[in-house]
């Protein structure tokens, strides 16, 4: 699409849609009259090599052979130098003997750091970081384990993963064998404070069992060519870790009850009960989801099937790839997405159980017949709604296929976006949302298996106001994962949740960002720090960008 505002579309406060001249002249007069704000024109604009932001994934040998391999591609948001900005880090295809289909390489492709330099440029300093991993890589997700201030990561790998353990200079050092984290078909993995003592636990899904399949299946399907579909793979259980504070972890999954196996794919740590207690999502392939709810003494259960997050409206077991919290509906309480093979899903909150929207909100018609994998869930022109941009790809092939943004027009309901510059072809994965350039607009980072990851600069003019929170725990776990703020804009609740994964197999931004339209403050703010506290901040004036420290207040 042309990128120029003659081709494009505004957004009116009605959520209309009208021609762009139209639009123009409706809002020169109400601009004139003092009446409602000028209209946003939501764009986006891609950036180029030229900005430093060059990441290509590599799948080893570079076909698409087997399950493991079409599930692949993670993306973390992480301030890895400790300078303010936030960098970007990119797993990649890596090597393992039994999985890859040829002969170790000399060089495996290694995962990849790009430093933010501002101004939306970057720099590859992924050599000597000690975050070049070459592991067959999953996806990441990242959280400060040891409280220092310094973000860490955990890579998940099939085959040996990594926790790399960040200096805050930008270097990391690998710490998985001292951590205590023990090899296996990793998947989806979330850091959570699951016993509220202040330091992050880690969470691990593993998928499917490469050397276990259905006679006839897995090794046919290989030596004909191409991949075994999920069904010829026998599940694997998952993993938690308990944070035994002194730079190891103790596996806690036969006492915590989370072992069941599955087939994960993402997995979101929240307080999906409001409870206080972090609980688990955990996204299956070709099975029902898991929701894994935390009773608060150690132990969880699994409360899938009655909170109506086990299968899809149709009652039938979906091929689940990512999970996503947002309130999209704007009632103040959040919603989750699941984005699958035929549609995906949209768990919507109700009094204490979910219900499935996506046909209501018309993602079904507009997603088939292509594959959803990650629902990156942001606020596109700050006004206050929560807009969705959805990725796609081709699983058995790469193929690729168009990813999009579906805006959310509140009372008027969600309508696919032909915003200049959003549309993207390729066999997309995991994807973020994350403003790089400190101006409030939110950026879109997406992954492509074997191609070229995209960054979409978020240029829409005339957006609306804007607020931003960063917190730092003091009693809780330092980057303050599982904190749940609470607010007001305009008289209407909003909601956000702190969370080191998100989407399809990577890790968003940390900070709360919240959209306030033409008003001028977010009001009755308030934080239910993960250590339970509860701190009352009031009133922060739009375009404000500020730290609240647990217990201190706002800097």
């Amino acid at each position: 699409m042309q990128g120029d505002d003659s081709e494009g579309v505004v957004r009116e406060t009605s959520g209309a849609t009208r021609p762009l001249g139209v639009c123009l002249a409706v809002a020169c007069a109400l601009t004139a009259c003092g009446g409602d704000p000028t209209p946003s024109i939501v764009r986006f604009e891609p950036v180029d090599d030229a900005s430093g932001f060059r990441f290509r994934h590599e799948l080893p040998g570079g076909r698409l052979d087997n399950l493991p391999k079409a599930a692949m591609g993670g993306v973390a948001v992480i301030d890895a130098d400790g300078d303010g900005r936030f960098d970007l880090y990119f797993v990649n295809g890596g090597w393992h003997p039994s999985l890859a289909g040829v002969p170790r390489p000399a060089h495996p492709a290694p995962n990849r750091l790009l430093r933010n330099l501002g101004g939306l440029r970057f720099a590859d300093v992924t050599e000597g970081s000690g975050a070049d991993d070459t592991g067959f890589g999953m996806g990441v997700c990242v959280g400060d384990f040891d409280n220092d201030g310094a973000a860490d990561l955990f890579v998940s790998n099939y085959g040996g993963s990594a926790l790399l353990r960040g200096r805050g200079d930008g270097t990391f050092e690998d710490v998985t064998e001292h951590a205590g984290i023990a090899p296996g078909s990793h998947s989806g993995a979330a850091f959570l404070d699951f016993d509220r003592d202040g330091l992050l636990d880690l969470f691990v899904g593993q998928y499917v069992d490469i050397d276990v399949a259905a006679e006839g299946g897995l090794r046919h399907r290989m030596a004909m060519g191409g991949v075994a579909p999920p069904a010829a793979y026998a599940p694997r259980p998952a993993l938690l870790y308990r944070n035994q504070g002194d730079g190891t972890f103790a596996d806690v999954t036969a006492a915590s009850g989370v072992g069941r196996p599955g087939k994960a794919m993402g997995v979101l740590a929240t307080d999906i009960d409001v409870d206080g207690w972090i609980d688990i999502v955990v996204a299956n392939d070709t099975a029902a989801n898991y929701v894994w709810r935390n009773r608060g003494d150690g132990t969880f259960e699994d409360a899938a099937p009655s909170l109506g997050l086990a299968f899809g409206l149709d009652a039938g077991e979906r091929g689940s790839m990512g999970v996503s919290a947002g309130d999209v509906d704007g009632d103040g309480r959040l919603d989750y997405l699941v984005p699958d093979t035929v549609g995906g899903c949209a768990y919507v909150a109700r009094k204490s159980w979910f219900t499935d929207r996506a046909r209501d909100f018309g993602f079904t018609a507009l997603v088939r017949p292509s594959i959803g994998w990650t629902d990156i869930v942001f606020d596109a022109d700050l006004d206050g709604d929560l807009d969705i941009y959805k990725t796609h790809g081709d699983f058995l092939e790469l193929a690729p296929q168009e990813s999009f943004l579906v805006l959310n027009e509140g009372e008027a309901g969600f309508e696919r976006s032909i915003a200049a510059g959003a549309d993207w072809m390729a066999c997309a994965r995991g994807g973020v949302a994350v403003d790089l350039d400190d101006d409030g607009l939110e950026e879109l980072v997406v992954v492509a298996l074997e191609g070229t990851a995209l960054l979409l600069e978020n240029t829409t003019r005339h957006p609306g106001n804007w607020v931003r929170l960063r917190l730092e725990g003091t009693k809780s776990n330092r980057m303050a994962l599982g904190a749940r703020i609470t607010a007001r804009v305009a008289g209407r609740p909003v909601v956000r949740e702190i969370s080191g994964s998100t989407g399809y197999l990577s890790a968003g931004d940390p900070r709360a960002l919240f959209g306030l339209g033409a008003t001028d403050a977010l009001t009755d703010v308030s934080i239910r720090w993960p250590s339970g506290s509860v701190q009352e901040i009031g009133t922060i004036a739009a375009g404000a960008d500020v730290v609240v420290v647990e217990g201190t207040g706002v800097r």
